[in-house]
């Protein structure tokens, strides 16, 4: 970061963008995950906001018009049904 790298360079998979925020999030790498933040990192989408609990981010994925039916690569789930299973807990 320090020479310029980008913090957001996403990478496409199956049609799905995932940042190394989302990366960073989903492995459980929370000092990467803090350090990223600190530094502007960004989910790739709404997807990967809801996985790290970001309900923020992923509303304004929502407010840009996202596809909502996307669903993630790894687990064939769209966001909605991310969220409400981690409300449901």
């Amino acid at each position: 970061m320090a020479n310029g790298a980008d913090v957001n360079l996403g990478l496409k998979f199956k049609g799905f963008i995932r940042s190394p925020l989302d990366q960073s999030t989903d492995f459980g790498h929370d000092k990467t995950t803090d350090l990223l933040s600190k530094n502007g990192g960004k989910h790739g989408s709404n997807i990967g906001a809801v996985n790290a609990d970001e309900y923020n981010a992923a509303q304004d994925f929502i407010s840009a018009v996202v596809e909502l039916n996307v669903t993630d690569p790894l687990t064939a789930n769209t966001a909605i049904y991310s969220a409400k299973s981690k409300k449901d807990g």
